[in-house]
């Protein structure tokens, strides 16, 4: 499909604002600093996106909502698996549907990457612009994840099960957080990635250790 007039400077925007973001935090990035990385004049992004913080509901927006996407289709295979075999569904499964496509955009591209560096950095907002648009693009599928996850375990409340999945996730943030104060990780040359490989490769036990604290009566 070919591209619109418009496309090309809504991507450089976007991409500019995703990576300022990312190294620096939102109140520290200002829209004349992205406007130059991207090499479009100021007036671009009042026309495209109106104002700054619409410009970051937008940034998330653009990766969030086919990652959501395929976590959703990746829960909904687990439950439909469930059904077919006439039990409940796994907490396991559930929990590798959500966070597998993660570590996968974080090692397949340099965007997928710069994404993820840009959720490091939103866990950590002072600001909390960031972690607030973070966190209202991870909706949709976190109440897809939890309706779920009260099939799952049905003797517990839903305001339980509520509580135990935000506390996995914040674990799985805190991890995040600690990889990211290593040195070459945020940057996430060479090295940095083959690092986050080799912890990807071990997010068996995250998971299990997640589980844990879901079943526990």
């Amino acid at each position: 499909m070919p591209e619109n007039d418009h496309y090309p400077t809504m991507q450089r925007i976007l991409d500019s604002a995703e990576r300022l973001f990312a190294e620096k935090g939102y109140s520290r990035t200002s829209l004349r600093a992205i406007t130059s990385d991207a090499g479009v004049n100021l007036a671009a992004v009042n026309y495209h996106f109106g104002s700054k913080e619409e410009l970051v509901r937008q940034v998330f927006q653009r990766k969030m909502a086919p990652l959501n996407r395929i976590r959703s289709d990746n829960i909904e295979q687990v439950l439909e698996q469930a059904r077919g075999m006439g039990r409940r569904p796994a907490v396991k499964d559930l929990l590798r549907a959500f966070i597998d496509p993660t570590f996968e955009l974080a090692l397949e591209t340099p965007e997928g990457r710069s994404f993820i560096k840009l959720i490091i950095r939103s866990i950590a907002d002072t600001d909390g612009t960031l972690s607030r648009n973070f966190i209202e693009s991870a909706i949709p599928v976190l109440t897809v994840l939890h309706e779920a996850m009260c099939r799952a375990l049905p003797t517990h409340e839903p305001r339980d099960v509520l509580f135990r999945l935000v506390t996995g996730m914040s674990t799985m943030g805190s991890m995040l957080m600690r990889l990211s104060s290593d040195t070459t990780l945020p940057l996430f040359d060479e090295q940095g990635i083959k690092d986050f490989r080799q912890w990807a490769t071990n997010k068996g036990k995250l998971i299990d250790f997640i589980a844990a604290g879901m079943e526990a009566e």
